[in-house]
């Protein structure tokens, strides 16, 4: 995780608490027996969301003596948006009508098709892979095989934590809180 190699946009909380791993059962001994193994921290608890929205408020282990770990827990707070449901229909019902709402003798089915919606999407996408297609197989790649120096472009994050907080909503989003 330091390196960036693996998990590189979630963090974890700092290791304050002892090992929770390689204890005798029902004690708080580690490993007594032949293999004398050395006590570790197996498990981990890690997380992902802007600082704003997602704080850590405690990260410890519990004390329960029935396994070989001890199990990890951690406590978050978290603002959390709550949609206003009536709102929220009002302004899908409002949408719905400009969208099927035509001109003397225009057919809908003409606006419609006139009609682009932003889904957020990129454009770019591949096909829907089948048994017959599939997206990472290409003249260029065949069977699949990137070579070494090939780096994947991820798209950016449909989390909702990752939104920026200072970004201006759109007046349909401040219309549902």
């Amino acid at each position: 995780m330091h390196a960036n190699e693996v998990f590189s946009s979630y963090r974890k909380g700092s290791l304050t608490f002892l090992p929770t791993y390689r204890y005798d059962l029902y004690s708080d001994n580690y490993d007594m027996s032949e293999k004398q193994r050395i006590p570790a921290w197996t498990d981990r608890i890690l997380y992902r969301g802007l600082p704003t929205y997602l704080r850590l408020v405690s990260y410890s282990r519990a004390e329960l003596r029935g396994s070989d770990h001890r199990p990890v827990y951690a406590i978050f707070k978290c603002d959390v948006l709550v949609i206003d449901v009536a709102k929220k229909n009002a302004l899908q019902d409002e949408i719905l009508q400009q969208l099927t709402a035509t001109d003397g003798d225009e057919l809908l089915e003409e606006k419609l098709s006139r009609t682009i919606i932003d889904d957020g999407l990129p454009d770019d996408l591949p096909p829907p892979s089948s048994s017959e297609i599939s997206w990472w197989k290409t003249p260029e790649h065949p069977d699949g095989i990137f070579s070494a120096d090939f780096t994947p472009v991820l798209s950016s994050s449909t989390n909702p934590f990752d939104l920026d907080a200072t970004s201006a909503a759109s007046l349909s989003e401040e219309e549902l809180y």
